[in-house]
């Protein structure tokens, strides 16, 4: 990876995490429950604490990567420039 893909994704990183861990720590007891209403509350808890662990690292670590692979692969040219022509003075 370049740098200029690594520079923002090394910034955004904290923040990532402290929100994706706050959320998880937040639902992991309805994750793990098993008393009453546990049937409903589990799955969704289980799914959401997955993608608060997965989000980050595909944000901060495949997106970068990718980006890199495809913006290289669709580098713009410059053409050179056109020749100047020499003036014609009608006299």
């Amino acid at each position: 990876m370049n740098n200029n893909a690594r520079t923002p994704a090394a910034e955004r990183m904290r923040p990532m995490l402290m929100t994706a861990l706050s959320a998880c720590i937040g639902l992991l007891p309805a994750a793990i429950s098993s008393g009453i209403g546990s049937q409903v509350q589990r799955p969704l808890a289980t799914v959401v604490v997955g993608g608060m662990f997965i989000g980050p690292i595909i944000l901060l670590v495949l997106v970068p990567a990718l980006q890199t692979i495809f913006l290289r692969a669709i580098t713009p040219t410059i053409p050179p420039p056109a020749p100047e022509l020499p003036l014609e003075v009608d006299t």
